[in-house]
């Protein structure tokens, strides 16, 4: 899967999205895309489906698209390199509470694995 968007046509309600985040271990939140605004995009979250290792510790996940939850939100297109792009904000990180966190959102899809530690 690319890296980063590369045309505007990328970006259309249900694309999958990904931001990986940690110090010292490797989350990955998912998303995926209900609109697009010509500068943005307005975002939902959308959970995991552990598919390798051992679930809260060490393995790989997928996007689960079906799992969607919390208030939808918006990411600002920001340019990259090579004429690409990627999408940047802040978004509800912790399901159930209003803390934010700023994080670059870059396509997915729904088999797609990607590597996930929780052991700091």
């Amino acid at each position: 899967m690319a890296c980063s968007f590369q045309s505007a046509a990328d970006l259309r309600p249900g694309q999958l999205i990904r931001h990986s985040w940690g110090y010292g271990m490797t989350l990955n939140d998912f998303a995926v895309i209900l609109e697009t605004t010509g500068k943005s995009v307005i975002a939902q979250r959308i959970g995991s489906t552990w598919v390798s290792g051992e679930p809260g510790f060490t393995g790989r996940v997928k996007a689960n698209p079906a799992d969607k939850f919390g208030k939808p939100f918006r990411l600002f297109i920001r340019p990259s390199s090579s004429e690409r792009f990627f999408l940047r904000g802040s978004y509800p990180y912790c399901e159930g509470r209003e803390d934010k966190q700023l994080g670059n959102f870059y396509p997915t899809t729904a088999d797609e694995e990607h590597y996930e530690n929780h052991m700091d």
